[in-house]
């Protein structure tokens, strides 16, 4: 790098961040200091209190050294910067304040709760106050009764009579609306006939009345017409209706239409309308000829006529209809009229009555409001003491709990401090490392050197108990996220840092993760070899979207040096930052209420495949490496993950509900206990009138003791799906011992290369050809065999002849090692193993076997000798020198006992008396070896 990228980092310009001891007391002089000094700076607005020898700068420094003297430990290459630690210590103090105001009003609450709880010992004074002997004179209650019981009997016989009343005036209402309604019929058949007339005129009449001749229709039209208009007393029979009849009475036009127009359709006589009905026909039967229909074909004038008279006809009909109803409805009135009056007598004597009733009325709630006003208080004191009981009990209960938790936040706060700075320094510092050198740097260095400077801390203190909980590892697996807690911890570290994560990720579990993770959110997913490049990072900037950059090398563009390193610039509601020439607008996150923050909306993820990538000091400060390279305990647990769910996955799906029952009882906790202290902190006035809050405060009781209930149950399933789960971890722990196997065999030959992914494939490929059986172990057992026997033969299959031996020889170790003895050490120690590949020789007794017994073997006797195991074996070679002479010359002696008793001594410690004596044989007697631990399918 140039000299203007190294500027930010004067350590590593001037030297001083190369070449780092591997221990901390041998630092180079002054390192440690300027780490102090650096973080002096940097943390000079944190106030949190300390014992006198303490401070953040200095512990930020020594923290430092020793994830810097770890790093050296791992051969990995990071410079020793130290700013993400202070940003952790700030989040954690700031988390320190907001908690010290939620202990403050839990404990305000609780204090004012008991305070207002005495207030039913004044509530019991005023029940003692109430007077006893108060009652209502007994003669005015009698009086009243009587008076009121007269009143009510006469306004029942009123309320009898105005119904009598109410229904005549119904009846004679609904007859009077019946002949309205008959009327009503006969107004079309009026106006048609009124029609009829006003379609006539003077012309028309005169052009009728001209006809010569007219036609038979004509002339029943006219005789109807005749009949009709002829007066009252008229003799019908001789009634001249002829033509000649019809034209006299048209003589004079106008008095024509006149008499048509004011005859009197109401006194039309009966007789009249007898010979007329023998023109139109019966009304249920009308003549089809007389119609203004047909008629309009003969004459208008005519057709007229005939209209107005067959409409003048039914007009008739209805009236003859209702003129009785019309008569009998003018008696009804009558009647109606008489009852009216008589209704309103009937109401006089009624409000006479219910003004009398009235006044006693009042009388009598005069004489009893008294009472009534001190029963009633009476009952509400009652009452009140019952609420005072109830909130006095809840609170007993619930104070308990309360200052539980108030005991728990004062401890809790008073550790704080510590369980912030080992937390802070757990992101800042431990990304880099395998969970080995996580476990020294917490369990080793941090945590004693938090407890030797009196900080206090939580016992058996995790930083994970800090940084998550287990609702949202489950939520990170079920994206895609390998079940071990390494793979916890790194998700932990990439959602919590402040810095963006730069990731090495050999066999792409991280990315696996994230791509599920942020797929939703518009994942953009790039890498640097890629042609324009630059115009997606533009995009996910600007449209505040996640970013992956993959497969990345040992070095990032010098174009994306600003965003890497943050180097936002604020102007106005926004942020800018610069890559090489472009100046690029980023979007900002907001907060609750929709406003704009300083915080960039889009994240960034890097990735790299390389196992151990040396990036330059300015990148490492400036992101936050985290190491996701699979360890053997943490694909153990991912391989656990997997035969569980395939064997049992009702355990995966027991365990998901475990953690999802935990996370509801603390939501339904927090909900009640918020719910409660709301009411608490708006309740006015006198809290024993609030019933809502002691329902509340008994509901929460209740639940609370119901959820304890459920947390010891749950407690006892997580226990026993634990130990479930542990039976198929032998499975798992082969299944990662033999990958960790595969992966070292590059080291014979770079051709053998292994992705994670095909050994999955393999592993579930074993799982799904394991013998089935009803039996757990016997199941187990087949698992282990077909797990291994599977797996050995997808690797020895691509295996030289030669190498093969050196596979399964390390397999059968691996799983020596694995197993236990008798006294629960494991069968083949670490010791045996050493002495077997060195075979040490131990010259310094002369050789009294020299005649068949090289110097070699013999002191490879007397280095054996020291073995407690072989403390015997120099003196029985010497004494017993023809046997072990004959078994020694054997052409193959690895297929022979050994002499005497030390045929019993276990495999390997005779293929450790073979390395000695025979070392020749030692392939062939390895090979055999491998068939006894691992089977004869193993063999070569």
């Amino acid at each position: 790098a140039d000299g203007t990228r190294g500027e930010p980092l004067p350590a590593v310009a001037g030297g001083e961040g190369v070449q780092l001891p591997l221990k901390p007391g041998k630092f180079m002089p002054g390192l440690v200091e300027g780490l102090i000094g650096v973080k002096r700076g940097e943390t000079r607005d944190i106030s949190v209190t300390f014992p006198a020898r303490t401070s953040v700068p200095e512990l930020a420094g020594k923290e430092a050294v020793f994830a810097v003297s770890c790093l050296k430990v791992q051969r990995r290459v990071l410079p020793p910067t130290t700013d993400d630690f202070a940003d952790k210590v700030k989040s954690g103090m700031l988390w320190t304040e907001l908690d010290a105001k939620l202990r403050e009003g839990v404990q305000a609450e609780a204090d004012s709760l008991q305070r207002r709880a005495t207030h039913r010992e004044i509530e019991r004074a005023l029940i003692a106050k109430l007077p006893d002997d108060f009652e209502v004179p007994e003669t005015l209650l009698e009086q009243v009764g009587k008076e009121s019981l007269v009143a009510e009997e006469q306004a029942e016989l009123a309320a009898v009579e105005e119904e009598k009343v109410t229904q005549v005036q119904t009846e004679v209402s609904a007859f009077q609306e019946s002949c309205l309604a008959d009327l009503a019929a006969a107004e079309p058949a009026i106006k048609k006939a009124e029609a009829a007339l006003d379609s006539l005129d003077k012309k028309a009449l005169t052009e009728l009345k001209s006809l010569a001749s007219p036609p038979p229709a004509v002339l029943n039209v006219t005789a109807a017409v005749q009949y009709m208009i002829a007066p009252k007393g008229t003799n019908l029979k001789k009634l001249d209706v002829s033509w000649n009849g019809a034209k006299k009475t048209m003589g004079s036009v106008d008095q024509f239409l006149v008499s048509l127009q004011t005859f009197d359709k109401d006194a039309f006589p009966l007789e009249n309308k007898e010979f007329v009905r023998k023109y139109t026909g019966p009304a249920d039967a009308p003549n089809p000829e007389f119609n203004k229909d047909f008629m309009i074909s003969k004459s208008f004038a005519a057709a007229g006529l005939c209209d107005w008279v067959v409409n003048i006809c039914i007009y008739h009909d209805i009236f003859l209809d209702v003129e009785p109803k019309r008569q009998k409805l003018a008696q009804a009135q009558q009647q109606l009229s008489d009852a009216n009056k008589k209704l309103a007598a009937v109401r006089a004597h009624v409000k006479g009555l219910e003004d009398r009733k009235a006044e006693l009325q009042a009388q009598l709630e005069e004489a009893t409001n008294a009472k009534n006003e001190l029963e009633a208080k009476a009952e509400s004191t009652a009452k009140r003491l019952n609420l005072a009981q109830r909130l006095v009990d809840g609170l007993k209960d619930e104070g308990v709990r309360w200052d539980n938790n108030v005991a728990s936040l004062d401890e809790k706060m008073r550790l704080l401090v510590g369980d912030v700075m080992v937390a802070a320094s757990f992101i800042a510092y431990i990304a880099p490392f395998n969970s080995d050198f996580r476990n020294r740097l917490i369990g080793e260095n941090w945590t004693p050197d938090v407890i030797n400077r009196s900080i206090p801390l939580t016992p058996d203190f995790q930083p994970m108990q800090l940084l998550t909980d287990p609702s949202v590892v489950a939520e990170w697996r079920t994206q895609g996220l390998p079940a071990d807690p390494l793979s916890s911890e790194n998700a932990a570290i990439i959602t919590k840092c402040s810095r963006f994560p730069l990731i090495i990720d050999p066999q792409l579990q991280a990315i696996t993760w994230i791509s599920q993770r942020e797929e939703p959110n518009g994942l953009v997913r790039l890498a640097l070899s890629q042609k324009n490049y630059l115009d997606k990072v533009v995009r996910a900037l600007e449209e505040g979207l996640p970013m992956l950059i993959e497969n990345m090398g040992e070095s990032i563009d010098a174009v994306l040096d600003n965003m890497i390193a943050r180097a936002f610039v604020k102007k106005g509601t926004k942020l800018n930052v610069k890559l090489g020439d472009r100046d690029v607008d980023v979007a900002v996150q907001k907060d609750a209420e929709g406003a704009a923050t300083a915080d960039p909306q889009f994240r960034l993820y890097m990735q790299t495949k390389l196992p151990n990538p040396h990036f330059i000091p300015e990148i490492q400060a400036q992101t936050t490496l985290i190491n996701f390279t699979v360890t053997e305990k943490g694909l153990e647990d991912q391989l656990l993950a997997t035969v569980v769910g395939k064997e049992r996955p009702d355990l995966l799906a027991e365990q998901s509900e475990l953690v999802a029952q935990q996370n509801e009882f603390t939501i339904k906790l927090k909900e009640l206990e918020d719910n409660l202290l709301f009411l608490l902190a708006t309740a006015e006035g006198d809290i024993l009138s609030n019933e809502d809050l002691i329902i509340s405060l008994e509901v929460t009781k209740k639940t609370v003791t119901e959820i304890n209930q459920k947390v010891l149950i749950a407690k006892e399933t997580e226990k026993k799906v634990a130990h479930a789960f542990e039976a198929y971890r032998p499975n798992a722990n082969r299944g990662a011992l033999i990958y960790f196997l595969m992966n070292q065999l590059n080291v014979i030959d770079h051709m053998y290369q292994y992705s994670l992914a095909a050994f999955s494939f393999i592993f579930n490929k074993a799982l799904d050809k394991a013998e089935a059986s009803e039996k757990l172990d016997e199941r187990i057992h087949n698992l282990q065999d077909s797990v291994t026997y599977t797996l050995f033969s997808f690797v020895t299959r691509g295996l030289f002849e030669r190498h093969r031996i050196i596979f399964s020889t390390q397999l059968a170790i691996k799983v020596l090692q694995g197993r236990k003895n008798d006294k629960g050490d494991p069968a083949l120690s670490m010791s045996d193993l050493m002495t077997l590949i060195q075979n040490p020789r131990d010259n310094s007794k002369e050789n009294p076997l020299s005649a068949w017994l090289p110097d070699t073997a013999w002191g490879s006797v007397q280095a054996l000798g020291t073995i407690e195991e072989f403390a015997s074996l120099p003196a029985d070679v010497e004494g017993s020198w023809k046997r072990w002479k004959e078994w020694s010359e054997h052409e193959q002696p690895e297929t022979q006992p050994l002499p005497q008793e030390w045929k019993r001594l276990s495999g390997f410690h005779q293929l450790m008396i073979v390395r000695a004596l025979r070392p020749d044989r030692m392939t062939l007697a390895i090979s055999e070896w491998v068939t006894q631990v691992l089977g004869q399918k193993y063999g070569a």
